[in-house]
């Protein structure tokens, strides 16, 4: 896998060692010691490297300790093998730790009564995350996902995962200076890949309704209006695209989502 191979190049390059690959045993010991701690690998929060963590043969948390490689260097690649594990073998089998790191993220600010909050904990809400996601994932759209995902470097997008309610509220503004530099850069790598005739533009945004239609059948607009937005606001061209047009459609939804909410107050 891409990530841990880049991690175990700079592992040998920086402490001249030779980290041994064994991907499954990686990506089960990432699921049962890393996931429960998603949330300080989210922060960089150092406490995570006080006892060990044994991940290609090798004590990470020795190697931190001794600051030879760059924090934010050391911090993108466990976040990136984190990402990687969650992609390899059946997703489906990893969503319960995930729903569960997730439930933990947004129980920090006391959002128990949040939207979010309410999908998270329905009891069905792991079966419902299973269906999106062995529908997604036979989509054509999965693919360049888990590529663009590989291409991302999350430390350089100045993401703040410190205050959940924060971090929703910056998810909810498209004008944020860090949402604005994920979606430029992932509008640039699609670009690429419609230009090198891996996708059509209109075969993605055939997939990119399809996938929203099957979220919303199953969720209905909760999911949608919780991250400041219903389903039919923004037309998914209108996503990939940053012509005038496509600016001007996604300025008419912030416009309609804040009418929305003047009008139920």
């Amino acid at each position: 896998m891409e990530v841990f191979e880049a991690f175990k190049k700079d592992l040998n390059e920086v402490f001249n060692i030779e980290p041994v690959i064994k991907i499954d045993d990686d990506v089960k010991y990432i699921e049962t010691n890393l996931y429960p701690e998603a949330l300080k690998i989210l922060q960089k929060d150092e406490t995570l490297f006080e006892v060990p963590r044994i991940i290609m043969g090798v004590n990470l948390s020795d190697l931190w300790k001794t600051g030879k490689m760059p924090k934010e260097t050391f911090w993108k690649h466990m976040q990136m093998i984190c990402i990687g594990s969650f992609m390899h073998g059946d997703m489906k089998e990893k969503i319960g730790p995930v729903v569960a790191a997730v439930k933990k993220y947004f129980g920090m600010a006391g959002n128990e009564n949040s939207e979010i909050s309410k999908i998270l904990n329905d009891e069905k809400s792991e079966d419902h995350f299973k269906e999106v996601l062995e529908f997604i994932m036979e989509t054509r759209i999965a693919k360049i996902f888990l590529s663009i995902v590989e291409q991302i470097d999350v430390t350089e997008l100045n993401l703040n995962f410190n205050n959940p309610e924060e971090f929703i509220e910056m998810v909810k503004n498209p004008e944020h200076p860090s949402i604005k530099k994920v979606v430029e850069k992932v509008q640039k790598l699609i670009k690429e890949k419609v230009q090198r005739g891996e996708i059509t533009k209109s075969k993605l945004v055939e997939e990119m309704e399809a996938v929203k239609a099957k979220i919303t059948s199953i969720f209905g607009n909760i999911f949608n209006d919780a991250l400041g937005g219903r389903q039919t606001d923004i037309p998914s061209a209108a996503l990939l695209g940053n012509s005038p047009e496509a600016r001007r459609q996604r300025m008419l939804a912030r416009l309609q989502k804040k009418q929305r909410e003047k009008n139920s107050q």
